[in-house]
């Protein structure tokens, strides 16, 4: 190893890599209960046999647990243009750091928002026996 090597480095873990930047492998992290339970409360609030839903082949299960999931990549991507746009930026002013977290704050709860209407939604179809028909 010598100094050009870790410049090297330094130049490739720095602004040439923040296009690189995404958070798509923990895009879910935000989504899990903060006792240590996972996703169980999306299933306890759904009020059905956890076992039989995760091995649902149910086209609209399916289609609604792949919404649920597009929302929580939504906020993954929501979070990855704040850190680059405003916490890395070379123009990093901290009145617009502070009017943006309170944008990006608003724009979470609206995505937070509507997952929740798609498990309300897959709770009121498991009501009516989704599950239970053949599609």
């Amino acid at each position: 190893m010598n100094v050009g090597s870790i410049v090297e480095r330094w130049k490739q873990c720095g602004t040439d890599s923040v296009k690189l930047f995404n958070l798509s492998n923990h895009y879910s992290v935000l989504f899990e209960d903060d006792d240590g339970g996972g996703f169980d409360y999306i299933f306890n609030h759904l009020n059905v046999d956890k076992d039989k839903l995760l091995k649902s082949e149910n086209e609209k299960v399916i289609g609604i647990f792949d919404d649920i999931d597009d929302g929580m990549y939504q906020v993954s991507h929501l979070l990855e243009d704040f850190i680059t746009e405003y916490l890395w930026g070379n123009d990093l002013d901290v009145e617009d750091v502070k009017s943006e977290i309170g944008n990006l704050r608003l724009n979470i709860e609206e995505a937070y928002g509507e997952i929740f209407s798609l498990i309300h939604k897959l709770k009121e179809e498991l009501e009516e026996g989704i599950l239970d028909e053949k599609v």
